[in-house]
């Protein structure tokens, strides 16, 4: 998505939950400078050739939720969904973890376990690192400490070493990440947008991103990406559609 595009939802979602432009402003330039000085980070073309290198026509986008194990247990039997590309959100890295699964791209906003994170990365997980104004000076520090390759994208546009790409949560940044480098199909395992799993913190607040992620995830879809969920994708399979 281009940023001309995205813009008009961001400065939406900046006005709903009241973020402070300062710090928006300043993740940016943080993110450019991470980018910049870290020979871990890819920029320009590299970034964008191994990001076509490692999503599929078909992707599998993780999710939080506590649905997650037993949906991607169930699309291991789905022959088309075993080849697709694994993008995880930041809040399932620990569950594919347990399951022994390394996805092919992590996105990520280091809400997370960011030591699963940084394990994943250095056993050949992309990572893609979301700089905002409440998460800059610890994504600075995590930039340092990987081993693998990153990607840095931006939330108040994009530089010239860093990418937006469009998004707000995770979830919905890599739905929007996997539609730019040419996924049609997108299946979403352990997403719930009617609550969340999360103990302690403001949930009211998470439930109202959850329900700003859903908008822009059905815009995709209307955009003509075909999204849809496990359950959904296997009693079609058993029904031999």
């Amino acid at each position: 998505m281009r940023w001309s595009d995205w813009k008009p939802i961001y400065e939406s979602i900046v006005d709903e939950f009241g973020y402070d432009r300062g710090r928006e402003l300043a993740s940016m330039k943080a993110g450019a400078a991470a980018s910049e000085h870290s020979a871990k980070v890819l920029k320009g073309s590299g970034a964008m050739d191994e990001l076509r290198n490692r999503i599929s026509d078909g992707c599998v986008v993780t999710g939080g939720a506590g649905t997650l194990e037993m949906e991607m247990l169930a699309l291991g039997k789905i022959m088309f969904w075993r080849d697709a590309a694994v993008v995880a959100s930041d809040g399932s890295c620990e569950t594919l973890d347990k399951m022994g699964l390394v996805p092919d791209v992590i996105v990520t906003d280091l809400d997370g376990n960011i030591e699963v994170e940084r394990r994943m990365n250095r056993d050949g997980a992309l990572i893609v690192v979301h700089f905002h104004g409440d998460n800059y000076e610890r994504a600075s520090s995590f930039i340092s400490s990987l081993e693998g390759n990153a990607i840095v994208t931006t939330q108040a546009g994009q530089t010239k070493h860093t990418f937006n790409f469009g998004g707000f949560t995770d979830g919905d940044r890599a739905v929007l990440l996997c539609e730019e480098f040419g996924a049609r199909k997108i299946m979403l395992a352990g997403f719930d947008y009617s609550r969340t799993i999360e103990t302690g913190g403001n949930s009211k607040l998470k439930l109202s991103k959850l329900g700003f992620a859903k908008r822009i995830i059905e815009d995709a879809s209307r955009r003509g990406v075909n999204i849809s969920y496990p359950s959904r994708e296997s009693n079609e399979s058993h029904a031999g559609l």
